[in-house]
């Protein structure tokens, strides 16, 4: 018997929420009560609960936890569609669960922030949920995870100038120089794009400076012998050189990728 429907809530309509609709050239596959959008790389699943008076001290009461029923069936019929998902042309992803039960504990957990995308309440007190759940990003770094090499960047990222010890006064357009006065990095090399977030960030230690965006992964690291008129760092030439190398090709003095060590 059909029910009729009340309300519906939380229907997604921006592609900021739920991404694209399904477009009629999307490959798509349909896995028990999900589907799977391979052009966007989503699984959808419905899920029902149905209301239990008995448990229930009241309609309001009964409604609750028969949507709760409902997020809870969604995620059981995401794992299931996702144990028919090959990883490659002999394994699937719920062979990769069986095989290691920490992957099948790390995707349960994954699983269970899916998104809600609608809600649909009936007369006779059922609840029925629309899921989404994306299948690149967390979850598919959690089943290919024995076979991922961690990326490693070998190429220098930006130059950190240590002067601890030395007294230095910040400044937004301090300079590099080389121990015979020739300028080897300031202002005027840097691009406006490079500028927008300054030209050389300061920082008190090394780790800190190793953290900062601007110079990671792999940022090349100098030592300054004096600091000329508080605020200009000096370092040798056999350094200068070094760095200026790096810079015609990797761009490092462009983009203002410069960090200065201070106490």
């Amino acid at each position: 018997m059909s029910r009729k429907v009340w309300t519906l809530v939380a229907v997604a309509l921006t592609i900021g929420m739920i991404g694209s609709p399904a477009m009629a050239e999307d490959v798509m596959e349909q896995a028990g009560h999900c589907s799977i959008n391979w052009s966007q790389k989503v699984v959808v699943c419905v899920g029902k609960g149905s209301p239990n008076l008995k448990r229930s001290k009241n309609v309001s009461q009964a409604r609750i936890m028969a949507e709760q029923a409902a997020k809870a069936d969604a995620l059981r019929n995401i794992l299931e569609s996702l144990k028919g998902v090959k990883v490659s042309a002999n394994v699937t992803v719920g062979q990769t669960m069986d095989a290691d039960q920490r992957v099948r504990t790390e995707i349960q957990g994954v699983v269970r922030n899916f998104q809600v995308i609608a809600t649909r309440y009936y007369s006779d007190g059922g609840v029925e949920v629309d899921v989404r759940m994306p299948l690149d990003g967390k979850l598919t770094k959690t089943v290919l995870n024995k076979d991922l090499k961690k990326a490693t960047n070998t190429d220098p990222t930006g130059v950190i100038v240590m002067a601890k010890g030395k007294k230095i006064v910040p400044v937004l357009a301090p300079r590099i120089l080389d121990d015979k006065g020739n300028v080897v990095y300031g202002v005027t090399m840097v691009s406006e794009t490079g500028a927008a977030n300054g030209i050389v960030a300061y920082h008190k230690s090394e780790k800190e400076a190793r953290g900062d965006q601007r110079v990671s992964d792999n940022p090349v690291v100098v030592k300054a012998l004096e600091i000329k008129d508080s605020v200009d760092v000096v370092i040798s030439t056999a350094d200068a050189k070094k760095i200026r190398d790096l810079d015609s090709k990797y761009k490092i003095f462009h983009y203002g990728k410069v960090v200065f060590v201070k106490d």
